[in-house]
């Protein structure tokens, strides 16, 4: 089946379509689509993205492969997607990601990979994403957030990561996302939550100290006492102070500044 197209109006009404057609590989389809915005190829028995596989479509801004069989993307899978913005992939068989998959499209805005089966993720995997602002990592299998989790999220102000199967939130793993205002863990087996979580390694006065967040956290067997926890930092000395839950008392400081966390507790 021939993919149907539309090239009417505005450059971001182009797209391309390959949904439900039985589609095994994408070798030699590109050719009459080199100017597509919108690629859409869905619904697939599509196993792979092998490296260099988008030659040509240097104008794509909206990538979307989800609910296909996908489950390895080769570290140059996305390459020549000079202009891809909008990364779907969610629905997949993603069992890993592959060092440098990443790195050749630093133009992305938004990543949605829910409903993979994904179990780790590696270190500094988003490094070069510092443009990205909503990711989703929802419905995998992730167990825990290392140290180097955020390292190049400049911009995250979204992330998702609910139904996975996260115990512990490690020292620095949520510490280099300065837009950071939402991070939804519901539903996961998170039991501790290291107090430096949101300190970048190496930690230094000039270090950006994280926006308030809103942390959902239902679903989980962590001890919530409050609705409000805080990171606090003398300011004359440059101390980390830690975790204060606002359930027993309020230290006594007038030098202390505050990067407020709102957790959200209650079943939504």
């Amino acid at each position: 089946m021939a993919p149907t197209s539309d090239w009417s109006g505005n450059v971001y009404t182009r797209y391309c379509q390959w949904d439900y057609v039985n589609l095994f590989n994408l070798r030699n389809y590109y050719s009459s689509y080199t100017s597509a915005v919108e690629i859409r190829i869905a619904g697939n028995p599509l196993s792979a993205i092998i490296d260099n596989i988008f030659y040509g479509l240097s104008s794509c801004r909206i990538l979307y492969l989800a609910y296909n069989e996908i489950h390895t993307v080769h570290p140059l899978g996305f390459n020549h997607l000079a202009a891809l913005e909008n990364l779907y992939i969610n629905n997949n068989m993603l069992n890993a990601l592959l060092p440098g998959v990443f790195d050749t499209v630093p133009t992305l805005l938004q990543i949605y990979a829910q409903h993979n089966r994904l179990s780790s993720i590696p270190y500094g995997i988003f490094s070069s994403l510092s443009a990205l602002t909503i990711l989703d990592l929802s419905e995998n299998q992730i167990t825990a957030l290392n140290n180097g989790f955020s390292i190049g999220l400049d911009s995250l102000t979204t992330l998702k990561l609910s139904g996975n199967n996260i115990q512990t939130l490690e020292a620095a793993s949520l510490g280099y996302m300065p837009a950071l205002g939402q991070i939804d863990l519901m539903d996961n087996s998170i039991e501790m939550i290291a107090w430096d979580v949101f300190v970048p390694e190496n930690y230094t006065s000039s270090a950006a100290f994280p926006a308030p967040v809103e942390m959902k956290i239902s679903g989980n067997p962590l001890v919530c006492n409050n609705n409000k926890m805080c990171w606090m930092k003398d300011a004359e000395t440059d101390s980390s102070l830690g975790w204060w839950d606002g359930a027993t008392y309020a230290p006594e400081c007038t030098d202390i500044e505050w990067s407020a966390v709102s957790l959200s507790c209650a079943s939504e």
